[in-house]
């Protein structure tokens, strides 16, 4: 899956995409900033929706 089909998934698809990335992270005592659910959804293309 590439950036674009993460860009366009419907939200409840994305907040699982979230929670597989904290959970994944959490295995290899990664600790994440506090903003890293905006990070990454800016670099994926995803923006608020209005």
């Amino acid at each position: 899956m590439g950036f674009t089909e993460l860009a366009s998934l419907p939200d409840e698809h994305w907040q699982r995409v979230l929670a597989s990335v904290e959970t994944r992270m959490r295995l290899k005592h990664v600790d994440l900033p506090g903003d890293w659910r905006e990070r990454l959804a800016w670099q994926v293309g995803r923006r608020p929706r209005a």
